[in-house]
């Protein structure tokens, strides 16, 4: 994936929030969010500032507990309790630091829509194209419902590509070879990189 198809991804990853009506329509959830992360790249020209912004309106939103059970399906129930707790741990940071660092000062970003938001049973998925500068990537976000009503990102979908699915294929690949213990030395790695802005990729 390039770094301005991750920058595609988030815009929506990171700009979703909790805060709307449960009820909502999650496409207006995403809507209110593109205007509430616009105004901070507009407004915060400190870029570590700006990221550290976003990396925190993730914790919004995003089930990361979800987010990691989806990624590594079958392998997932092959942890023990610490085990999970640990990859959702540096996951988590791994998604942020993958992608808070692709957001630039004064940048402007467009959306547009493809069709209505899309619903089954607990499960809602909303299709739009984002723009940045000369680049146009579809991007879609799946969202599912809490018993209390109200909705969390899982997944997006980037031209047809999920993160999840791409991260399980390297992650359950790691896991099958070398083992758990292997796969978090290189997501710890790879989150040290990121953080520090030394890797643009979502290869560990």
């Amino acid at each position: 994936m390039t770094s301005s198809r991750t920058l595609m991804a988030l815009v929506l990853l990171v700009a979703c929030p909790l805060l709307a009506s449960p009820a909502a329509d999650p496409r207006a959830q995403v809507q209110t969010a593109y205007d509430r992360i616009q105004t901070i790249v507009q407004s915060t020209p400190d870029e570590a500032v700006m990221r550290d912004k976003v990396k925190a309106l993730t914790l919004e939103f995003v089930d990361f507990d979800e987010f990691s059970r989806q990624t590594l399906k079958a392998t997932w129930e092959t942890l023990n309790s610490t085990q999970k707790a640990e990859f959702v741990s540096w996951f988590k940071r791994l998604i942020q630091a993958t992608y808070a660092r692709h957001f630039k000062a004064k940048q402007d970003l467009k959306i547009a829509w493809r069709g209505d938001t899309a619903y089954a049973e607990d499960k809602a998925q909303v299709a739009s194209t984002v723009s940045f500068e000369k680049t146009a990537v579809d991007v879609d976000y799946r969202f599912f419902q809490h018993a209390d009503g109200g909705w969390w990102v899982y997944d997006i979908v980037i031209d047809e590509v999920s993160l999840a699915r791409n991260y399980r294929g390297q992650f359950v690949r790691i896991v099958q070879k070398d083992g758990f213990d292997v796969l978090m030395g290189k997501i710890k790695a790879a989150v040290e990189r990121k953080e520090k802005g030394a890797d643009a990729t979502d290869q560990l």
